[in-house]
């Protein structure tokens, strides 16, 4: 990695400001800057298990062009749990389940007059904003951008 590539901090895309060499107990340390927040600094070792690359180009327009044939999960019992696990995997894939999943749940809330799940709205804001900021900082694009296309390849009205 070198300054000015994007990489994944947990659940935060951040530029790599400076890398510092020896900076603490003998060892180098990124200067990350969340895209999200600029006014943020962290200064993580390079050797931190929670850094993780960005995914690749490629990998992201075949996310894309696989988002409508990704299953949703059964609904069952304890789908909470199930949401919560899948957000801790570093599975794209899964973050596609929850949200394809909440939505068409909330959905069907809504067509049958009901009022939107709580826990289905919360889950699905949480996996869409990790997706789209993903999917943003592989292929250069804004998060709102890639919602249009992937709304559109399902033929669902931007929202």
């Amino acid at each position: 990695m070198k300054v000015n590539d994007l990489i994944l901090y947990k659940r935060d895309v951040c530029k790599i400001k400076s890398i510092l060499k020896n900076y603490y107990h003998q060892k180098d340390y990124y200067e990350l800057v969340p895209i999200n927040d600029s006014s943020l600094s962290l200064k993580i070792p390079v050797d931190n298990p929670s850094l993780k690359t960005i995914m690749s180009k490629k990998e992201a327009i075949d996310i894309v062009n696989k988002f409508k044939d990704v299953p949703l999960l059964d609904d069952v019992k304890g789908l909470e749990n199930k949401y919560k696990e899948l957000l801790k995997t570093d599975d794209v894939i899964d973050l596609v389940r929850v949200i394809k999943t909440t939505y068409n749940r909330n959905a069907i809330r809504s067509k049958n007059g009901k009022k939107i799940g709580d826990i289905d709205n919360r889950y699905f804001e949480s996996a869409e904003k990790y997706f789209y900021t993903l999917l943003s900082a592989a292929l250069d694009e804004k998060p709102e951008d890639i919602k249009k296309k992937i709304l559109s390849s399902l033929g669902v009205k931007d929202e």
